[in-house]
């Protein structure tokens, strides 16, 4: 079981980004990355909200881990989008071991933050990573 935490969001593009329009898109991603990676019935996903705010620091890090380990999730999904330019954004997604806090799967991806289809792209590209990863460390 996948635990994913609510994609967090950063902007440093200033004029010409909307924050209010990335923060559906950062929702969207998390509603995609929960959905998409259960698609194929092998992995099964929970949601963590982050209601007062999440902090990916290593702490907030290694609370969300508890967290979701204590929600029966054997892996947890973190992630953010830092918005770089009116057009370009980096979305960084890592998946940790809930038991063990071990690192499984660490990527991170530049795309076209000015659409809903490159935010969509980018969220389906790392749900297939992720799925791809967790199956393959499948016992």
């Amino acid at each position: 079981m996948l635990a994913v935490v609510d994609i967090g969001l950063v902007d440093f593009a200033g004029p010409g980004s909307s924050q209010a329009q990335d923060e559906a898109r950062s929702n969207a991603v998390t509603s995609a990355i929960l959905s998409e990676v259960a698609e194929g019935g092998l992995i099964a996903t929970i949601s963590i909200g982050c209601k007062a705010g999440c902090s990916f620091d290593t702490a907030g890090v290694e609370k969300l881990r508890r967290r979701a380990h204590a929600a029966g999730a054997t892996h947890v999904l973190v992630g953010n989008v830092r918005r770089i330019g009116s057009a370009v954004a980096l979305m960084r997604v890592s998946v940790l071991d809930t038991a063990t806090g071990h690192m499984l799967l660490d990527r991170m991806v530049s795309f076209r933050a000015d659409s809903e289809a490159g935010w969509s792209h980018a969220a389906s590209f790392l749900s297939r990573e992720v799925a791809e990863a967790l199956v393959a460390a499948s016992p």
